[in-house]
């Protein structure tokens, strides 16, 4: 994700980005990006596959992007989302509050109700859960 995010918005429209990861922010936090396409590989099943990447060819070709995820939305806005992101990069509270531009106590609120509606425990959890490496999925 940060080498996306260093690059030009030219380079990311023509980049795939092709993930195994199933959370939904992080998804939506690769697809905010503007990269060209975004495959969730588990749903390229080999019947699907060729006809997939024949879309993806060509609305690449015509500089349009290509989404190919999970459906569904996020139970989290988009403050909790990036103080999600954040958390999930090892920020402290204080680094948080400075990048999103939030006193500390909303982030530490934030991240109260982040773990609430996610029903994690604490930020490892978090971070485990937005980089698809938990067990609940």
């Amino acid at each position: 994700m940060r080498e996306l995010e260093r690059m030009g918005e030219a380079d990311r429209h023509r980049t795939i980005v092709a993930t195994r990861n199933p959370c939904f922010e992080h998804t939506e936090d690769l697809w905010a990006l503007g990269e060209g396409a975004l495959l969730f590989i588990p749903l390229l099943g080999s019947r699907r596959r060729g006809s997939v990447l024949s879309e993806l060819q060509s609305r690449l070709s015509r500089g349009e992007g290509y989404r190919y995820t999970l459906s569904g939305t996020s139970r989290l806005s988009s403050t909790e989302r990036a103080v999600l992101r954040c958390i999930a990069r090892g920020w402290e509270a204080r680094r948080i509050a400075e990048e999103l531009g939030m006193c500390e106590q909303s982030v530490r609120n934030s991240a109260s109700r982040v773990r609430s509606k996610l029903e994690l425990h604490n930020d490892v959890g978090l971070a485990l859960y937005y980089w698809g490496l938990g067990t609940r999925f």
